[in-house]
């Protein structure tokens, strides 16, 4: 290495090497509060590293350490362009907590109906009215979606620009190539971030079938088509866009994590279903998602199932407190707050039910989930259905429709209440 790069190289080890965040001051609306290293050291993925780069690029590396990702940048670029990464952090696995319901609810022995939840929220109120989503994407990034299941079937998003024939009379859908120039081959309805560059699966990658049953139990709840079976999605009319990262056995790269979110901005998600967390570390994650409101996008995340207080100890994304996110607890249907549910006063913004929630899984079925991950998609749906109405709103506009309309309780968020949809969807009008 000679002398210019030696400067270069000592320049940004100086500003661009990071591991969690170090910002604690929480009066900065997206400064998180500091996270456990140790957490953060036994969820690192080794050799992987993510590079933030001051034009806003994202990219991937493979390295030893961060100074060695940093050495081999400078290397590869000249001494004009090398000091223009941001930072460098190491990527990091997210893991699902899933909750199968061993009852109805922790408070009663009795079985609510198999739609509690869309009745508490007041969901039929405004489907009545013909609000149902119509012309909105919900971007689910999660394992993927069973959209062969016959109540998501006709629901998926699908990408016009890799249907139909080819110049050379080949499937679109099938012919290896980009033709649609977004920089995916193939991917027709969603994508697959988990495996899309493992070798071991060179052809998943254009492929969301969930293996898991999670992201397809999320996606019901959105927007499973009435007519089809028993589970009453949200925003029926909405399309579930599915982005695979987590794998079948339910963990994921935060690395993953953000290239599904910058696909959904492609692909002109108005909604982004985010039911996981556990990134204690990422900047990079904290940073994608707040791009997100600039380009019309609302993120709802799921608080976490611990039952801890995310002011004390902080789980992400939920404890990002950036403007164009809401952050969702767990509900029972005595509108209690759930007893696994993480919450919060100021990190965490509504509660929607999330006990005993029957929804879509692979194969055909249906499942009863307990879990945020569950709460988290009647919010997401909400927010397709005031898009719907409003397609001009901003990101800001429904957020204040949906945690102005609350129905109040003493569940620890925020709002100080859970989802009503039927206010909501009344607030947003008058707007």
């Amino acid at each position: 290495m000679d002398v210019v790069h030696r400067i270069i190289l000592s320049a940004l080890l100086g500003i661009a090497l990071t591991s969690c965040n170090n910002g604690s001051d929480n009066s900065n609306p997206t400064t998180p509060p500091i996270a456990s290293k140790a957490s953060c050291l036994g969820s690192e993925i080794k050799n992987h590293f993510i590079v933030k780069w001051k034009s806003g690029k994202t990219t991937y590396e493979e390295a030893e350490s961060q100074e060695a990702v940093l050495q081999s940048l400078v290397l590869q670029n000249s001494a004009q362009n090398s000091d223009q990464v941001e930072f460098v952090e190491q990527d990091h696995m997210i893991h699902l907590d899933v909750r199968e319901s061993t009852q109805a609810s922790s408070a009663s022995t009795s079985q609510p109906a198999i739609d509690w939840g869309q009745q508490m929220v007041q969901a039929p109120a405004v489907w009545t009215q013909g609000v149902n989503g119509n012309g909105v994407t919900v971007a689910v990034v999660d394992s993927g979606a069973d959209y062969t299941h016959p109540q998501l079937r006709d629901q998926i998003a699908l990408n016009a620009g890799e249907m139909g024939v080819d110049s050379q009379g080949r499937d679109k859908s099938n012919n290896g190539i980009d033709d649609d120039a977004n920089g995916y081959i193939d991917d027709v309805r969603g994508y697959n971030f988990a495996e899309d560059d493992d070798p071991k699966h060179p052809q998943a990658a254009n492929d969301p079938m969930d293996t898991n049953e999670h992201g397809t139990h999320v996606s019901g709840i959105i927007g499973a088509k009435h007519s089809a079976g028993p589970i009453h999605g949200i925003a029926e009319q909405a399309k579930i866009l599915p982005l695979r990262f987590i794998n079948a056995s339910g963990a994921g790269a935060v690395s993953s994590a953000i290239k599904a979110i910058q696909y959904a901005v492609k692909a002109k998600a108005k909604v982004i279903n985010a039911s996981w967390g556990g990134s204690e570390c990422s900047k990079a994650l904290q940073d994608t998602i707040a791009g997100l409101e600039a380009q019309g996008i609302i993120f709802i995340a799921a608080a976490g199932n611990d039952n801890k207080n995310l002011d004390t100890t902080p789980s992400y994304p939920a404890a990002y407190a950036i403007p164009g996110q809401i952050t969702v607890i767990a509900t029972t249907e005595l509108d209690a707050q759930a007893e696994f549910s993480n919450f919060s006063f100021t990190l965490t913004q509504i509660g929607a039910p999330g006990l005993g929630i029957v929804s879509t899984i692979p194969n055909g079925g249906t499942l009863s989930l307990d879990g945020t991950s569950m709460a988290t998609p009647f919010v997401a749906g909400a927010a397709a259905l005031l898009f719907g109405v409003k397609p001009t709103a901003t990101v800001a506009q429904i957020k204040d429709a949906l945690l102005k309309s609350v129905d109040q309780t003493s569940i620890a968020d925020s709002a100080g209440g859970r989802l009503n949809v039927k206010k909501a969807v009344d607030l947003i009008k008058s707007m």
